[in-house]
């Protein structure tokens, strides 16, 4: 018998699953729907892998199981269901990006890794229900499970840290069929461990959770073995598992009792709330629907954050109200933290589906982030919620949102439905800088993210998301213009700008704006470099070394060495500057009565100039603007004082020449090239 269907068949319910990687489909609309961005498929999708067999999404990073994949990291060596995770990461666009697959360090036919997977900030853990090794690789026991841990260094690497398992392992134990994770603490599920918390006494599938914390040294090493304190036969205890901050809270399908272990019902259902103090775990409270029925499995699935539980009965058969009885259409209860009249989860509100139907199993995914609880169910129906368009089990996905009671928000489906693909029967659903954004598995989908090319059962996600959008109010200033969000203001004023993300969510900023019109031309006067800017204050630079030229504060430089210079402009009044050009200076030093003894002409020109002087040329040197040397020559051997110069070559503009003399008599005079 094939392995897999040995596993489901030890638990009284079937439960199936469906996910994700993707291309672009759709981008979100500008509005608070939950709107499809993206459907994602395995990188090497292949026939039969069921990419979407479980999901988990924290902030920018999610992971998808694969857990019949057959190829290791590099899309090799194939071996039948040893399993795989997909890691996405959001990238800066605010789409989501397949970024490695990762496998177990040891592979074996059949593990089953990825059966569960959650991901929590940087760190990811990841069920291998059917592993049978203990840590060591030793010791085979068939299917008595592992876990291992990935964590995401600063590099963007998703390094193995660490595989854990159960300190007393037993064939079929299925440790790993569900896994929570919180800060540095760990959770493990094994319904089908038989065992009490002193691994004695044993009940048939009585059912565990195991624990873990990460010491010191960076190790995770087990707390503790718990056990339910009314354990039976087949409860199953540990078939679902969630951990926030302190408390972490364990489902247990099929057990009979109430929360005083009375008045049993077959497979009513129940959740058990835990508090993990620094140095103990202890049962906080037992949990039932208020509204127990035979079958109802409360308690498949279980999720807390912070101060809310909810908690999914599959089988539940009422409505709200406990009215209007219809098999297995499936409900979620909610629960808030309360310090009076004693501290307990107190029962909140009861959800179905505002479009239930017999067999939905709504409940069968579950999720919660801030104000909105994500559910998953086998509804055939599409998102009219006028039970249009059946399509037998394809599936979908609802949104609630709390504001005094949790309001249904919206009905999600697949772009392209199809029969039993059974959308949505695992989801999850974080708060990201977009906004919220869900992840919604389709393990049976055959097609592409484009919906093309069908290969049997290769498996799909898709992200939906909706926008916060947001406001913001900036003062700012400018010199002459100011750039904001590819926009340039050129006048001072009020002004609206909005910025959509990728997700097309708008941020809308109102800048107060002050421009100030800055001169930054240079002028000439008496040999000195002077800014046409007034009634600022100025710091002039060396262009060549990008200083401070100390002491030259004014609005007209005094050099103290020949060089290229450009001031810094701060006008009085405003919270900005702006800077002039470089500029060539090579007079400092030349004394006045040498200029009378060279001359240049014509000036301008554009072909010749003629170099003449009193005494003998002994040199020349003919530099542009920015201090680069055009021309020069050495004329000490040639005893002449007249010198024909070709400047038909040179771009149009301003030259300084450097003539040097007999006895080093220098000057320097500007032309122009025209």
């Amino acid at each position: 018998m094939n392995k897999n269907y040995t596993y489901q068949s030890k638990f009284k319910v079937a439960t199936s699953l469906c996910f994700l990687i993707a291309s672009i489909s759709t981008v979100f609309s500008q509005n608070d729907d939950f709107d499809r961005i993206q459907k994602i498929v395995a990188s090497d999708r292949t026939a039969g892998n069921q990419f979407g067999y479980s999901v988990s999404i924290s902030g920018d990073y999610a992971a998808v199981g694969a857990a019949l994949n057959d190829t290791d990291a590099n899309n090799l060596n194939p071996l039948q269901g040893a399993g795989a995770v997909y890691i996405l990461e959001r990238n800066a666009g605010g789409f989501w990006e397949h970024v490695v697959k990762i496998t177990q360090p040891i592979r074996a036919i059949d593990d089953r890794f990825g059966s569960d997977v959650k991901i929590s900030g940087t760190k990811l853990v990841v069920g291998s229900v059917e592993e049978n090794d203990d840590v060591n690789e030793l010791n085979p026991l068939n299917n008595s499970g592992a876990a291992f841990i990935f964590e995401r260094d600063g590099s963007g690497n998703w390094n193995f840290v660490q595989k854990i398992t159960a300190s007393i392992r037993a064939n079929s134990d299925l440790f790993g069929s569900s896994v929570g994770i919180s800060n540095n603490r760990i959770i493990i599920g094994s319904p089908l461990n038989d065992t009490d918390a002193s691994n004695l006494n044993p009940i048939n599938n009585a059912g565990a959770v195991y624990t873990f914390e990460k010491n010191g040294l960076g190790i995770w090493t087990q707390v503790q073995k718990l056990v339910a304190n009314d354990r039976a036969d087949s409860d199953n205890f540990g078939t679902s598992c969630s951990i926030s901050d302190n408390f972490f809270v364990v489902g247990s399908p099929f057990n009979n009792t109430d929360v005083a272990n009375l008045n049993s019902l077959d497979n009513s259902g129940a959740a058990y709330v835990y508090s993990w103090n620094v140095s103990s775990i202890t049962l906080f409270q037992k949990i039932v629907a208020n509204d127990r029925k035979l079958y109802a499995q409360f308690g498949i699935r279980s999720v807390i954050e912070g101060s809310i539980i909810a908690v999914s009965a599959i089988g539940e058969t009422s409505d709200e109200d406990n009215l209007n009885p219809l098999i297995n259409a499936g409900a979620v209860y909610t629960y808030n933290l309360l310090v009076s009249p004693l501290p307990a989860f107190y029962f909140y509100e009861k959800l179905t589906a505002p479009d239930r139907d017999a067999y939905n199993n709504f409940g069968n995914g579950l999720d919660i982030s801030g104000s909105y609880i994500i559910v998953g169910s086998y509804n055939s129906y599409d998102n009219t919620l006028t039970n249009s368009n059946f399509i037998s089990y394809a599936g979908s996905a609802y949104v609630f949102k709390k504001t005094i009671s949790y309001d249904f928000f919206e009905k999600l489906t697949a772009k392209t439905r199809s029969a039993n693909e059974e959308f949505g029967t695992l989801v999850a659903i974080t708060t990201n800088s977009n906004g919220m954004e869900a992840l919604v598995n389709c393990k049976y989908d055959s097609d592409d993210e484009n919906d093309e090319n069908p290969l049997p059962y290769a498996g799909s996600a898709t992200f939906f998301g909706t926008c916060f959008h947001s406001s913001s109010t900036l003062t700012a200033s400018g010199c002459n213009y100011y750039d904001f969000n590819e926009t340039r203001y050129l006048n001072s004023g009020t002004y609206i700008d909005t910025i959509p993300n990728a997700m097309g969510c708008d941020s809308i900023v109102t800048i107060n704006l002050s421009i100030s019109i800055v001169d930054t031309t240079l002028s000439y006067i008496n040999g000195f470099v002077n800014s046409n800017q007034g009634n600022a204050t100025y710091q002039w630079i060396n262009c060549q070394t990008g200083l401070a030229v100390p002491g030259e504060t004014n609005q007209v430089l005094d050099a103290p060495v020949n060089g290229i210079y450009k001031v810094i402009i701060y006008p009085i009044g405003a919270s900005c500057s702006d800077t002039s050009a470089c500029v060539f200076i090579n007079n400092v030093g030349i004394e006045e009565f040498q200029q009378a003894q060279f001359s240049v002409f014509p000036n301008p020109s554009s072909k010749e100039i003629t170099i003449k002087g009193d005494l003998h040329i002994y040199s020349f040197i003919l530099q542009s603007l920015n201090g680069e040397i055009v021309e020069e020559a050495d004329l000490s051997n040639a005893f002449v004082q007249s010198h024909l110069l070709d400047v038909s070559n040179l771009s149009k503009g301003i030259y300084f020449l450097k003539i040097t003399g007999e006895n080093s008599k220098t000057v320097i005079i500007k032309i122009s090239i025209q």
